[in-house]
């Protein structure tokens, strides 16, 4: 398994993404996963909890 890109998905359905040598902004994670899935690759979305504040200790904050 390796990591392909990494981006953020909005509420409005909108996901950024970013890989080695491309930006793509497309109309959703769906859109996404398809995008990665071709010859012959499975691409799987992984989603990660929201950081919180209390995550952040000052010396971490810049």
């Amino acid at each position: 398994m390796e990591i392909a890109a990494w981006g953020m998905a909005y509420e409005e359905g909108r996901t950024e993404v970013v890989g080695p040598g491309q930006r793509l902004v497309l109309a959703s994670p769906v859109r996404v996963e398809a995008w990665f899935s071709r010859d012959g690759v499975t691409a799987q979305l992984v989603w990660l909890a929201p950081a919180t504040a209390a995550s952040l200790g000052p010396d971490l904050a810049a």
